[in-house]
């Protein structure tokens, strides 16, 4: 008897082992930290006027050049609501926090990641954005 119990306890003991290491593996592509995109160096800086009349006409080629890129974008405000703000002509921007010292129609320089261009409301869009003096 004493025979048959040994290599199912090692069948066990390596089948538990190999569950804790891919459960491992798991954890760290599905749980990875947060990106602070405020302390990466931007990979494009651009006016809003140019980033939106670049989605607005070349939408393929902008695309690829802009999508899920650390992007400085320098326009004018239109709008601020809590984290949401929208500069002209149509750049849609979520901040990672709240903001309310900012002035309508002021000048500002944002930096986020591109999302892309959103046909319904004819924006591009921005998340992850930090603003910058």
């Amino acid at each position: 008897m004493k025979n048959k119990s040994n290599p199912f306890k090692i069948v066990s003991l390596i089948f538990v082992i190999f569950s804790i290491f891919i459960l491992l593996v798991f954890k760290k592509y599905i749980y990875r930290e947060h990106e602070n995109i405020s302390l990466k160096n931007p990979d494009i800086i651009i006016n809003a006027d140019k980033l939106y009349y670049d989605f607005t006409n070349f939408t393929d080629s902008s695309n690829s050049k802009y999508l899920n890129k650390i992007i400085l974008i320098d326009g004018n405000l239109i709008s601020l609501d809590n984290r949401n703000i929208l500069l002209s002509p149509g750049i849609s921007i979520l901040l990672e926090k709240n903001i309310t010292k900012i002035n309508k129609k002021e000048e500002i320089k944002v930096k986020g990641r591109c999302l892309g261009f959103d046909n319904i409301l004819m924006e591009v869009k921005i998340d992850k954005a930090t603003l910058v003096n």
